[in-house]
């Protein structure tokens, strides 16, 4: 009998608790790796709509996660201390940088969400607009728009990070570094899109691999972040997986592109619209699985 998602939940819940638990020791920790690889196939085992089986995937990855950096060496004293940054994790958020601040207002946040919010909800406006036009120029559009929805909504999330830490009275680092302002594509993944998700594929996968040469380091750590992002909703749809495994799997072809065309000595404009287009070019295999639960398409 399948497990109610409450129940599944519940489960991926203690097993936080118990990775946290586990990561003041070094054998605790890679015991809580085992506990969290274990409990990789929950999902599956869920009776539950789409959205929150991913979820529960996305805990257990959270905990898989924290207990590979707890393992690694990288934990916070304290159990109350493990416990939040493996919550954290959830919300793109490293405690471990976290430092103290005058309590203050972020009005830039503020800005940053409004002009985001008009951004973004012209793109959806648009969306509709070429329905009569020839497919491809509709397509292209559509994967542009798209693209701009992401990014509206990644300045969003930075901005609402921004003002809650700074009520509360905590300076953290951004969720996402301004995207489109990034000249290569490497740029892009490195620095600027959830950094804190880059730390940690670089200091548990690139890191590691690197002796064995870059290139190879590289595509080892798109295909973690891949099979990583597969698992959110391989169990909803096998071959929106696919789909979204095959647009990570293709960033190293671009990065290794861009760096025999020499793109970062480019002009400024000509190194983001490189990205942009490039990006765009491959956004619908993220994009054309989902949409029909929105009722489109490209």
């Amino acid at each position: 009998m399948p497990l109610t998602v409450l129940t599944g939940f519940a489960i991926a819940g203690a097993a936080m608790v118990i990775v946290a638990a586990l990561g003041g020791s070094r054998i605790g920790a890679r015991v809580g790796v085992l506990v969290a690889v274990v409990l990789l196939p929950l999902p599956a085992l869920v009776a539950g709509v789409a959205i929150p089986t991913g979820f529960l995937a996305l805990v257990i990855a959270a905990s898989l996660a924290r207990a590979m950096d707890f393992a690694f060496g990288r934990a916070p004293t304290g159990f109350a201390a493990r416990l939040l940054y493996s919550f954290a994790f959830l919300a793109m958020v490293d405690t471990l940088l976290v430092s103290r601040r005058k309590r203050s207002f972020d009005r830039r946040s503020a800005t940053k969400i409004i002009i985001a919010l008009v951004v973004g909800g012209t793109a959806l406006t648009l969306w509709s607009a070429p329905a009569s036009v020839a497919f491809w120029i509709r397509y292209l559009m559509r994967s542009f728009l798209g693209g701009v929805v992401v990014l509206a909504l990644a300045e969003i999330v930075t901005g609402v990070v921004g003002i809650v830490s700074g009520v509360v009275g905590v300076a953290l680092p951004p969720v996402h570094d301004a995207p489109y302002r990034s000249r290569t594509v490497s740029e892009f993944w490195n620095r600027r899109w959830n950094p804190a998700a880059g730390r940690w594929l670089r200091e548990s996968c690139f890191l590691p691999l690197a002796h064995r040469g870059v290139p190879f380091a590289l595509v080892a750590t798109f295909a973690a972040s891949a099979a990583l992002h597969a698992y959110l909703i391989v169990v909803a749809d096998p071959w929106a997986a696919l789909s979204w495994a095959g647009f990570f799997l293709a960033q190293p072809l671009l990065i290794v592109l861009e760096r025999a065309l020499r793109v970062r000595r480019w002009p400024h404009v000509a190194g983001q619209a490189w990205t942009m287009a490039t990006l765009t070019l491959l956004v619908p295999l993220v994009f054309s699985p989902v949409l029909p639960l929105f009722h489109t398409s490209l």
